[in-house]
């Protein structure tokens, strides 16, 4: 099982490494990987913590500085481009995955698609209820022209 989810975690990386593949330099291609990666981790951290928020009924856990968010991204992002890029975990997998079968390929875009998609939900569904039971209204937003 563990392996399993070992390999959902470099199909990530491989999705967004093939994403605009012939645009970018293999080097651009493996930082926009890292980067997207330590976004979604972030989202998922950032939902359990307004959880944590509206769960002991406190704002405490959320009222943290700006800079302690983007020094938890910085971690994220160097430990992710540490594990798939310096070590090669991630360009090996990315390799490999061509030679995959095409049911495990489906399996595994199938399996990581949801996860992120499920995290996103998390996330946003987070954040609604965080605004909700603390009555935090948002921002109005510009109104379009038309």
């Amino acid at each position: 099982m563990l392996r399993f989810f070992k390999e959902l975690y470099l199909t990530a990386f491989t999705i967004f490494f093939r994403f605009c593949n012939g645009a970018w330099s293999p080097e651009t291609n493996a930082g926009k990987s890292v980067t997207v990666i330590a976004l979604i981790e972030e989202a998922f951290i950032l939902g359990v913590v307004s959880w944590l928020d509206v769960l002991v009924g406190t704002k405490s856990f959320l009222n943290i500085p700006k800079w302690v968010i983007a020094v938890a991204f910085l971690a994220l992002w160097v430990a992710n481009q540490y594990l798939l890029v310096v070590l090669g975990h991630g360009i090996s997998f990315e390799r490999e995955f061509t030679h995959f079968k095409k049911s495990k390929k489906i399996l595994l875009l199938t399996g990581c698609v949801a996860i992120i998609v499920g995290v996103v939900s998390f996330f946003v569904y987070s954040v609604s209820v965080f605004h909700q039971f603390f009555h935090i209204i948002p921002k109005s937003r510009p109104k379009w022209p038309f």
